[in-house]
């Protein structure tokens, strides 16, 4: 059995051992030094990822705005809004879905905008699905409307949120 120090322990000169468990929560952000120069690999990056137009008419589209880089990620949120909002009975489908090579497409969230939306608030869906990615994965935005008895809103946006974990 080894030695065992109740209470703070200084020690002067390098400290060094063959192994180290460090207790969840100890090492903080304020530990690591400006210029710590940690690898990017060692990293999990937080992406916003952005699509839309401004004043401009919604038409139907099925667009790429993602490729997966790193080792995995996860897609944290997926928000969709318009500048004008539809009326009467019109909607607006925005779908976002998960490409794998050699696999079907996998949705991960779909936001069905309507007359009850408000300007600029963008609508979150709060069940996300296969939210889970691989190095190669693809998001795909598309986006279906139907013009019903009213007008279709103008000024579509999306907003996707992932966290991705670099490449080893």
């Amino acid at each position: 059995m080894g030695s065992r120090v109740d209470g703070s322990l200084h020690v002067a000169g390098n400290l060094t051992s063959n192994s180290l468990t460090v207790p969840a929560g100890t090492v903080l952000n304020s530990h690591v030094g400006a210029a710590a120069a940690i690898d990017e690999t060692k990293l999990e990056h937080q992406h916003r990822i952005h699509y839309g137009g401004y004043n401009v008419m919604v038409m139907p589209i099925v667009a790429v705005v993602y490729v997966c880089h790193g080792d995995t990620a996860t897609v944290l949120e997926v928000e969709a809004g318009t500048q004008t909002v539809c009326t009467g009975n019109s909607t607006i489908t925005v779908t976002i879905s998960r490409h794998r090579a050699s696999v079907t497409a996998t949705e991960v969230a779909s936001i069905v905008l309507d007359a009850d939306n408000t300007v600029f608030l963008a609508e979150a869906d709060s069940s996300l699905t296969n939210t889970s990615m691989v190095d190669g994965d693809v998001l795909v935005v598309s986006v279906a409307v139907s013009p019903g008895t009213g007008s279709l809103g103008t000024g579509l946006f999306v907003s996707i949120t992932l966290a991705e974990d670099s490449e080893t």
